[in-house]
């Protein structure tokens, strides 16, 4: 024991270890079924949570009482062996799952460990660093599980470990929290769009178009007649740079904003070469016109940007066309599914640039979409000010893990409140 901290490693603390990372239904002389008990995988591991958003596969309530010699339990953590290696969830319920492949199940010794300090002190720095030290294999490293059993660890007593669990758990929860309200925030702002899309705000009858029902006194107009440029760029890679001059790519489009990271970087010779047909500025419109189709922003203030490939720049005229509800039409459910069908290609779907500039979109009168603009706008800021909530909530826990499972920082003032068991 140092500074009051215990010393040991994973075999020591742990009471079983279940292992089933090679079973597969055929090697028991069965298959996977429609229904039944859940397998979870590696790829069902993310986040801290299950995912089953890939998929999710079962086997018979008989092919269980087989595969599953060892049950899993309430307080259990499943950590990943590969694909990738070191992601863990704590099992808070007692429903049956199978344990499928490239996953342990880790049960401590109680009068050691804490079941959620465990989960926390394996999800922490120190620890995904020997278990990467560990790991072998080339395309995919693994750690076996004599490997595993031998990392080190560190932690204090019972108590201490319980307030350090409450701490985090307490981060964690509240971070869950806001990710609740930003989805629903998302959700209303979608919502909100296509109905503003389809019925405008001046509660006028609506004339069916090629893209569905619109307002009476809505327009479907070719963008090249609302926009003063649209540009294609060279149809080349740049020769990307640690440094240099911004080079925007399609995956730094996110949800109708420009995303700075990651950051790509280009040469000043390579700039100006690419924005021979058009130099790109505030409040142009960023358009990607493949993998994926229709991705859009605006370009922000003060950013010098060179396009990278497959981006276009739109700019529009401001007497006719407000280049933030332009681009919310992009994501608005009737341009959308209109603009993705013109795309061409078998592996990879694209627009040409001819494509693009025909593409007709719903223009109401410019008074009109700034109203919709501003009210989209109102919806923008609260998605910001959830998204940097969670940025900083996230941001705390990770300093609260490293300092709390290294022992910088003590959780002891804790130890004599009531804290959830």
């Amino acid at each position: 024991m140092k500074n009051g901290r215990i010393s040991a490693i994973l075999k020591d603390v742990l009471i079983d270890v279940i292992d089933h990372r090679g079973r597969t239904p055929k090697k028991l002389g069965g298959d996977f079924s429609d229904e039944g008990v859940p397998v979870i995988s590696a790829k069902n591991i993310k986040n801290g949570g299950l995912d089953f958003s890939e998929g999710i596969r079962y086997v018979s309530p008989e092919m269980y009482e087989r595969w599953m010699s060892k049950k899993l339990r309430k307080g259990d953590v499943l950590l990943t062996s590969e694909a990738p290696l070191g992601q863990a969830i704590l099992l808070t319920n007692e429903w049956e799952y199978c344990l499928g492949q490239r996953l342990y199940g880790l049960r401590v010794d109680s009068t050691q460990l804490d079941s959620r300090f465990f989960y926390f002190l394996l999800i922490s720095e120190l620890v995904q660093r020997e278990l990467q030290a560990r790991a072998t294999g080339t395309t995919a490293k693994g750690i076996k599980q004599s490997a595993l059993l031998g990392v080190h660890i560190e932690f204090p007593p019972l108590p201490e470990q319980r307030a350090i669990a409450h701490i985090l758990q307490t981060i964690q929860e509240a971070k869950s929290a806001r990710q609740r309200e930003l989805a629903l925030e998302r959700e209303r702002k979608a919502a909100l769009m296509d109905h503003l899309f389809s019925y405008g705000t001046k509660g006028e009858p609506r004339k069916q178009t090629e893209i569905g029902e619109i307002p009476e006194s809505w327009e479907l107009v070719e963008l090249d007649k609302v926009c003063s440029k649209i540009v294609d760029c060279p149809h080349s890679t740049p020769k990307f740079l640690e440094s240099g001059v911004l080079c925007a790519r399609n995956f730094n489009i996110r949800s109708g904003l420009y995303v700075k990271e990651p950051a790509s970087y280009t040469s000043e010779a390579e700039y100006l070469e690419r924005i021979k047909r058009l130099i790109p500025r505030e409040d142009d419109v960023l358009f990607s016109r493949e993998a994926p189709i229709g991705e859009a922003c605006l370009i922000p203030p003060d950013t010098r940007l060179s396009l990278g490939q497959r981006m276009m720049l739109l700019r529009v005229n401001p007497l006719v066309l407000d280049g933030y509800f332009l681009v919310q039409g992009f994501y608005a459910t009737p341009l959308r599914t209109k603009m993705l069908s013109l795309g061409r290609g078998v592996t990879a779907k694209h627009l040409n640039v001819g494509d693009v500039k025909r593409l007709e979109v719903p223009i109401p009168p410019l008074n009109e979409q700034q109203e919709i603009s501003e009210v989209l706008q109102t919806c923008d800021t609260k998605i910001a000010a959830l998204e940097g909530e969670i940025a900083r909530l996230d941001e705390l826990f990770h300093a609260m893990l490293d300092e709390l499972m290294t022992g910088k920082r003590s959780a002891v003032s804790l130890i004599d409140a009531e804290l959830p068991n």
